[in-house]
């Protein structure tokens, strides 16, 4: 239940992130992803990642430091699109990740970062006593797979 709530709130964040975007831009609310013109070109296919952590509570504030650090720093990388850190109300000890990233290749770099190797790799995680990770794209793009062809 506390996952389902996490994943609510994080969804929450990115389409209110979005629609403060779009509206700061004029775009209409029904209208997001021009939002983001010049970093999704035509035919790119965004990579979004979801992460949740769980840490000790001796150890929770000390990731909250690191976690603000790594957020601050990938906001600035050309391919992330939005980039939050959330952290849970009923068990303050449980942080979400919504990681936008505009393709494939944009998440590569991220991964391949200073800032990743340094805050991830040598920090958060070895702190963490949970880690679960769900990769997905947005089921409204548009790919070639999933388009229906009629057979004449």
């Amino acid at each position: 239940m506390k996952t389902i709530r996490i994943i609510a709130i994080a969804v929450l964040i990115v389409i209110s992130g979005l629609a403060a975007h779009a509206q700061q831009q004029g775009t209409k609310r029904t209208d997001l992803r021009k939002a983001i013109p010049d970093r999704l070109k035509e035919g790119q296919v965004m990579k979004i990642t979801s992460i949740h952590y769980t840490f000790s509570s001796k150890d929770a504030d000390k990731a909250e430091a690191l976690f603000r650090e790594l957020r601050d720093a990938s906001i600035k990388e050309p391919g992330v699109i939005q980039f939050e850190v959330v952290r849970s109300s009923d068990d303050p000890n449980v942080f979400a990740l919504w990681e936008v990233y505009r393709d494939k290749d944009a998440a590569d770099a991220h991964q391949a970062s200073e800032h990743f190797k340094r805050l991830v790799l040598n920090g958060i995680r070895p702190l963490a006593q949970l880690r679960n990770a769900v990769t997905a794209m947005s089921i409204n793009e548009r790919r070639p797979e999933n388009v229906r062809r009629d057979r004449s």
